[in-house]
Order: C-alpha cells, then structure tokens, then sequence
C-alpha cells in the first residue's frame, strides 16, 4: 500500500481594508510559497516593512490599509475572501 503526503505550501496572505475593493476589505496572496509555515513566518516577520511598501505601492497608495498579515494556504485563503462576500469558494 502506498501513502501518499498532502503537500501544503503557504503563501504570505494580507488582509487590507480600501474603498477601491469591492467588499471593503479583502485578503491578497503573494505568488511565492513556502513550503513551511515557519520559513513563511520567518520571511513576514523579516520583510513587514517591505511587504507593506509593495501593497501600497500596488495600489497606488489609494487609501489601503494593511490591517493583518499571515501566512494562509492558498485553500485558507479562498475561504476568508468567501466569508467576505468574494465568490463562491471556488
């Protein structure tokens, strides 16, 4: 019998509250995963300031505010932005 693994990778996920959104508010993934959510943790709590920087800078510093940022997989993440009023989970 074999086994198989689940791989879970995570990604660096912030919640940002901005008029522009259509919810108000909204959580946005980066592109790069960890495979760990301690080297993702390691790599927010290394980088906060440029993480926040890149949003604003994203959005054109149109009134965003970065209310939370966290390490979420991508699956995590469809289910907050669902709860939001985004989609249908899928």
């Amino acid at each position: 019998m074999v086994l198989l693994k689940m791989v879970m990778v995570y990604f660096v996920s912030v919640l940002i509250l901005s008029p522009v959104l259509q919810q108000d508010k909204g959580w946005i993934q980066y592109t790069q995963s960890y495979a760990t959510i301690e080297s993702c943790k390691d790599h927010v709590k290394s980088n906060y300031k440029d993480i926040v920087r890149s949003l604003m800078n994203h959005f054109k510093n149109k009134d965003v505010i970065v209310k939370k940022i966290e390490c979420l997989t991508y699956d995590e993440g469809v289910k907050r932005n669902t709860k939001l009023g985004y989609g249908n989970g899928k």
